[in-house]
């Protein structure tokens, strides 16, 4: 059965970004995958050509940490016919996850 959903989730996040922690991380990225956070470009910088983009260097990178804490969750089944939805919340105080069944 090919069974089709939409997932939603909201976050609360914080970006390490040469901090200690991302620091810490970026040990645990080795070899090839580190050529993906180290080029000369900003990640987002609009080239005319995809091999302006090819240039590497080795002191400098663009790795970050997120640290996201999800606070909100939508499913939805995606059927042509019965399809359901629900939404989980997390509750602040508790920190316990909330569902209920709602209108697709």
């Amino acid at each position: 059965m090919n069974e089709r959903y939409q997932v939603r989730i909201e976050a609360e996040s914080t970006i390490h970004y040469k901090d200690n922690i991302s620091k810490s991380e970026w040990e645990n990225v080795t070899g090839e995958a580190q050529k993906a956070y180290t080029s000369v470009l900003p990640p987002g910088k609009i080239i005319s050509h995809p091999e302006e983009a090819g240039d590497r260097i080795t002191q400098k990178n663009y790795f970050c940490v997120i640290d996201a804490k999800a606070t909100r969750i939508k499913i939805l089944q995606l059927k042509s016919t019965e399809q359901w939805a629900v939404k989980f919340l997390r509750d602040s105080d508790t920190d316990e996850w909330i569902g209920h069944w709602i209108v697709p």
